[in-house]
């Protein structure tokens, strides 16, 4: 295939040549570049490789990099190219009436390419899993999507990381002495309020939002994957942190602030906790906070369609991972009262209890 891929639509009858040949490009462009940025999460390394003068400095934001590792067992590279920084030429577009993620995602089954397109801006995000090497296309220096930001490159993590039978989920985490907790819910629910003013409570975490789950002969972990938490300024003045995160900062486009834990309780994330519990929080402005088991079919609908349906690819596979991991810890809820600190203590109360409600 020629560069003539690049001046007509992409189709579902081209799109497999048109991976290959991006991949290809994508490489040769990149053959003889240092990595602009090299992070490290366990047992991987991702080398970001790219003359963009503004995602270098997004991703060693945003990125959990633990410098100190030695556990990298996989080593991914990912382009992120646009005709601003590369001679790459702009994108192609999806050139079918109707982009269909799910059928998008049947075409790619057996094959050794994973890929997502964005409508809106018009950008690519391909993944050859046997050379190890993304490709974020894009159509200009920041062409990317307002959320992208937040979580700069999880797609290629995602993709990455299924290959080594762990997932992403979206959920935050508490814990104490290694032992810890996964906290999901829909947004409104509490969850980043809670990890939030537990860490400011001296609880330890590995990050809220997106984070890495595996299974370990019968045992469940989370590690880190980002390092930024978020939260409103309602929020953050319910949790009495509006002093302590400066309201001078910019918030992001969901009208959020973004910090790191050190800002909170002076530490960094931890780098694994045990999970004892899938704990869902629910407002229910109660005198004090109280901690119930549930059924697991609850905490699957809690845990499982965020992790499928924000992660492309992979869905009936991610179905009997979260599966496996509600069969394997129990699960809870956890009324929250409209007071913080109630919270957090309640939370370090039901760790040292070993996770058993009073």
């Amino acid at each position: 295939m020629t560069t003539e891929v690049c001046s007509r639509h992409v189709t579902s009858e081209s799109l497999l040549d048109f991976l290959r040949w991006s991949i290809d490009r994508a490489r040769e462009e990149t053959q003889l570049m240092a990595p602009a940025y090299t992070a490290r999460f366990h047992g991987l390394e991702m080398r970001l490789l790219t003359r963009n003068e503004h995602y270098p400095e997004l991703v060693e934001q945003r990125l959990f990099n633990d410098k100190s590792s030695n556990e990298c067992q996989e080593r991914i590279s990912v382009a992120v190219l646009s005709p601003d920084d590369s001679s790459m030429p702009s994108p192609p577009a999806w050139g079918e009436a109707i982009y269909h993620p799910r059928k998008f995602e049947k075409l790619l089954e057996g094959t050794h390419f994973r890929a997502t397109y964005f409508h809106d801006c018009n950008l690519w995000q391909i993944y050859d899993q046997q050379q190890k090497f993304g490709l974020q296309w894009m159509t200009g220096a920041d062409g990317y999507p307002d959320w992208e930001s937040g979580a700069p490159l999880r797609v290629f993590l995602h993709w990455a990381y299924r290959q080594m039978s762990m997932r992403l989920a979206h959920a935050g985490t508490l814990g104490k002495d290694g032992q810890g907790m996964v906290l999901v819910g829909v947004g409104g629910s509490g969850k980043s309020g809670t990890v939030i003013g537990g860490i400011a409570h001296g609880l330890d975490s590995v990050g809220d939002d997106y984070v890495l789950i595996r299974q370990n002969e019968g045992a469940v972990h989370v590690h880190p994957l980002f390092k930024t938490l978020k939260q409103d300024r309602q929020g953050l003045e319910r949790l009495g942190l509006d002093a302590v995160i400066a309201m001078s900062r910019d918030v992001n486009w969901q009208e959020k602030y973004e910090f790191q834990s050190e800002e909170l309780s002076g530490q960094g994330l931890a780098r694994e906790l045990n999970v004892r519990a899938i704990v869902i929080p629910r407002i229910a402005h109660a005198p004090t906070s109280t901690v119930r088991p549930i059924p697991k079919n609850r905490a699957m609908l809690a845990l499982a369609p965020t992790g499928l349906f924000q992660m492309p690819g992979e869905r009936d596979s991610g179905v009997r991972f979260f599966s496996d991991i509600v069969r394997q810890v129990p699960c809870f809820e956890l009324a929250l009262s409209s007071d913080a600190m109630d919270v957090s203590r309640a939370i370090e109360s039901f760790i040292d209890r070993g996770f058993q409600c009073d």
